[in-house]
């Protein structure tokens, strides 16, 4: 069983999980995926948009999910809980003492490596390390990922949590990560939602629908944030296709070894593809690219 299945079936429900080192197999579909596709498959171009009607409508028909704590025992025990998923993935060898973190938010990750004796530095646009990560030791580096000011093959180990997908040039950070990694060290990312899957807009804590930013146009969602006074949506997302995805992932075969790989779908949602397919299909040919929404990847380079 590979690495990272074995990791998250302790944490993630059985229908979303699939793997492959070098392939892209299906997951368990639900019974309405076939009409689904069907309905997506024969959709017309038009309309593009739903009404702010639809959207107050569908917005109190789903339940808002929860967001993302940053309260200080969360923060801790998520940094704790990756940490030891790190440790897992790359071993307990002894030259594993040089850590990179990109994205690195609060730093907690980091913290908790540094209590195994590892040497961590932090990536990140904005310096918002807690403090219990700077007592620890995290080293923060202000930069953007995808031009890093650090030296060439300088790290054992780079992973990333929950930011390539906003990361404006995917393809620049990976670089980068590979340059400053050391030949035989490894690279673990993991990230979403992705833009085209239904939580993809990443404002699910606020706007209940699934694919609402397939389903509505941009101005339609902002007013309603307004209505029912809320902030205008921060969080950049890229926008990147799952097919993209994998060509960048491609272009890497020379220079890093897939030692496990994963995609995660989140089949929420069919209902409203079924319902409003020409929605879908003004944004994208692929009904796979609406499925699949988080990506794990470790890789290892090569030497």
């Amino acid at each position: 069983m590979s690495k990272l299945k074995a990791l998250a079936r302790a944490t993630l429900p059985q229908p979303l999980l699939s793997a492959g080192s070098r392939s892209y197999r299906s997951l368990r579909y639900t019974a309405s995926t076939p009409r689904a596709k069907r309905r997506f498959a024969r959709a017309q171009d038009a309309p593009e948009w739903l009404s702010p009607a639809a959207l107050e409508e569908l917005h109190a028909r789903y339940e808002v999910r929860l967001g993302y704590g940053y309260d200080p025992d969360t923060l801790e025990r998520r940094g704790r809980e990756r940490a030891q998923q790190i440790a897992g993935l790359v071993g307990d060898t002894p030259q594993a003492r040089e850590f990179l973190e990109l994205g690195c938010a609060d730093g907690m990750t980091g913290a908790a490596l540094s209590e195994q004796g590892r040497r961590v530095s932090g990536v990140d646009m904005d310096d918002s390390l807690d403090q219990r990560a700077v007592r620890a030791g995290v080293d923060f580096v202000e930069a953007d990922a995808a031009r890093l000011p650090l030296q060439d093959e300088s790290f054992d180990v780079v992973y990333s949590y929950n930011t390539f997908e906003h990361v404006a040039q995917p393809d620049a950070a990976l670089s980068e990560a590979t340059r400053v990694l050391r030949p035989g060290g490894r690279l673990y990312l993991d990230f979403g939602p992705l833009y085209f899957s239904p939580f993809g807009l990443h404002a699910y804590d606020v706007i209940s629908v699934p694919y609402c930013q397939l389903l509505f146009a941009p101005e339609t969602l902002t007013d309603f944030l307004d209505r029912h006074g809320h902030p205008p949506l921060s969080d950049y997302v890229n926008g990147w296709s799952i097919e993209r995805w994998r060509t960048l992932w491609r272009t890497y075969e020379n220079r890093l070894d897939r030692l496990d790989y994963m995609e995660q779908r989140d089949l929420t949602g069919l209902g409203l593809i079924s319902s409003y397919p020409s929605c879908f299909r003004g944004k994208t040919e692929s009904f796979e690219n609406l499925m699949v929404s988080h990506l794990r990847a470790l890789f290892s380079k090569r030497r």
